[in-house]
């Protein structure tokens, strides 16, 4: 390899520079300037620059540093430098799993963005919430969990198709398939993912369906059961089904005892029809003893049963949201044909189940109704 002492490359800075104009010759035309103005940037591009000492920075270089007496051989710099470059490892910035270039230019401002292919989990939930085969919703819970990538959207998405499906249950089984899948597709997140993706579906389980509830028997909702508005009988069940389907999650331990007494504490304080003690009774027989035993439990049970009694007996006549005719005997009939006060009484009295619930502490509970 040729090589260059620093009298060469003093003559071959110069030859450039005899290049430049002088400053005293008439401008030349806007064209021509233009050129010169490239071939002067070229210029600069291409002037040698003589090595520099290594003393003449205070930083060290990451260059192989050269003493006096090796600076004295003709190929010690070209030699330092081709050992420094062969000893640095080459860092590409070339990603072979990046997205082929395509010019923003091709496409409009106003172009639509391609269609997304649809979820692939719907289908499998429509045939687990149908099945009745513990197998069989054990397997779709799997693939859910296992084989679809998961966001915290489609997590909140999947516990509001839970909770849409329950309200379109009739089954009067208990719990229902739509409540022992959604514990099995708890399990599979628990089992693949851990505990932070299991609790948050929990969590926006209980979340919709509180809400859920909530639009149906809450007075202060737009589309609430009242007296002064007639519903259909397809919405009265619908409403009963989310009250059965809370019960159901109590059971499969996917939520607190709390949230069976916050939605009964709904339900009592709105209180004035036939309707709202069916709803009751639905809370109560589906969640069985569980919500009534406990540290507290004496004084919940007494709240409840005083609340029940004041709040049932000032039902009047034909009180009903979906314009069912009855007499005040007909309530006391339905109220002493349950018992739900003697059933509720009885369960307190009995040893304490366990009363383990998927929703971990991690999420804010419910404030205590009683």
């Amino acid at each position: 390899m040729a090589t260059l002492d620093r009298s060469v490359m003093y003559e071959f800075n110069k030859f450039f520079e005899n290049k430049v104009p002088s400053p005293h010759v008439a401008l030349p035309p806007p064209s021509q300037m233009r050129e010169e103005r490239y071939f002067q940037s070229r210029y600069d591009l291409m002037k040698v620059q003589p090595p520099r000492d290594y003393n003449d920075s205070p930083c060290s270089s990451s260059l192989t540093l050269l003493n006096d007496d090796d600076l004295q051989r003709p190929d010690a710099y070209e030699a330092a430098k081709i050992d420094d470059f062969v000893s640095r490892p080459i860092k590409s910035d070339f990603n072979p799993n990046a997205a082929p270039f395509i010019p923003s230019g091709l496409y409009s401002r106003s172009a639509s963005p391609a269609p997304q292919p649809a979820p692939e989990w719907p289908r499998a939930f429509e045939v687990g919430t149908s099945s009745s085969q513990p197998e069989k919703q054990l397997h779709f819970a799997k693939y859910l969990a296992r084989d679809i990538h998961w966001s915290f959207s489609d997590i909140c998405k999947l516990a509001d198709l839970f909770c849409r499906q329950a309200a379109a249950e009739r089954s009067p089984e208990s719990p229902n398939n739509t409540a022992l899948f959604a514990r099995a597709v708890h399990n599979a997140f628990q089992e693949i993912h851990g505990e932070w993706v299991s609790s948050c579906f929990a969590f926006q389980l209980r979340q919709r369906v509180l809400g859920l509830f909530k639009s149906f028997w809450s007075s202060d909702q737009p589309q609430a059961l009242s007296l002064q508005s007639m519903v259909s009988e397809e919405y009265i069940h619908s409403a009963y089904s989310i009250c059965c389907f809370i019960g159901d999650l109590f059971t499969i331990r996917l939520v607190g005892d709390i949230v069976v007494h916050h939605c009964l504490s709904m339900i009592l304080a709105e209180t004035n029809a036939l309707e709202h003690i069916h709803a009751i009774h639905a809370i109560v027989l589906r969640a069985k003893a569980g919500p009534w035993q406990g540290r507290d439990s004496l004084r919940v049970v007494r709240n409840f049963t005083v609340t029940f009694s004041q709040r049932t007996s000032s039902i009047r006549e034909d009180a009903s949201l979906v314009g069912h005719s009855f007499t005040l005997q007909d309530v006391q009939e339905l109220i002493m044909q349950v018992h739900i006060t003697r059933r509720i009484s009885e369960w307190q009295a009995q040893p304490q189940e366990s009363s383990e619930c998927g929703e971990k502490n991690i999420w804010q509970p419910l404030p205590a109704p009683w």
